[in-house]
């Protein structure tokens, strides 16, 4: 069996083992511990190792683009996606009941929304 690769967060590891059986990868995962710190390392035979790391390397890309997407999504504008953002001080939230802890506005549309 080679190590294929190891994962010190456990929802990483549940996604690029969903890859892996989606792909039709035959797989194997253990959980380990190296210096006090616990990692789950994934392992695959010999004969399907590039194949896994084809799979791997497609989910890594797709994962890193979602994530990036995400990131965007969340740190820009939700209207017209542009970074430059402001925190509106004068709008006082702290009584909210609905989870709204600030209201950003957009420098560039001026669209006005929480977070």
């Amino acid at each position: 069996m080679a190590l294929l690769a190891s994962y010190s967060d456990p929802a990483d590891a549940a996604l690029a083992l969903d890859a892996l059986k989606r792909g039709g990868v035959p797989h194997e995962s253990h959980q380990v511990e190296e210096d006090g710190l616990e990692f789950i390392q994934i392992q695959v035979s010999d004969e399907e190792f590039d194949r896994a790391c084809e799979v791997i390397e497609q989910h890594d890309t797709e994962l890193m683009e979602s994530r990036q997407e995400e990131h965007r999504r969340r740190s820009g504008c939700p209207t017209c996606g542009a970074p430059e953002l402001s925190h509106r001080d004068d709008i006082d939230c702290s009584g909210s009941i609905t989870g709204i802890s600030s209201v950003m506005e957009c420098k560039k549309c001026g669209r006005l929304f929480p977070r």
